[in-house]
């Protein structure tokens, strides 16, 4: 299940939008239109002050850690690749939430 998946799911068990609205807004905006404070930080926005997450859940991040290795050989250096994906709790905000900066 994709991030995406597990946010509209998300919604709907937790009544932040209904299985019509998150249909639609899938239709309209091609997403949800619910993202991190950083997201919404990237974007150009602030969350305005004391607003709540709409919703909360857990979802997948990556994790890239990536290590060198010699070779006992040839002596040279390789980087080994580590990617995997942990749990993590992350807290969504609407647009109704947030400000343009300036």
């Amino acid at each position: 299940m994709t991030n995406s998946e597990i946010i509209m799911r998300a919604t709907i068990a937790k009544k932040v939008y209904t299985e019509e609205e998150v249909a639609k807004l899938i239709k309209t905006y091609g997403s949800l239109p619910l993202y991190t404070f950083q997201e919404w930080k990237k974007a150009g926005y602030s969350v305005k002050k004391g607003q709540h997450a709409k919703l909360s859940c857990i979802i997948w991040l990556p994790s890239t850690k990536a290590y060198a290795e010699k070779d006992i050989v040839t002596g040279e250096g390789k980087e080994i690749d580590t990617t995997h994906f942990f749990p993590k709790l992350a807290y969504f905000f609407g647009p109704d939430q947030v400000e343009k900066r300036g």
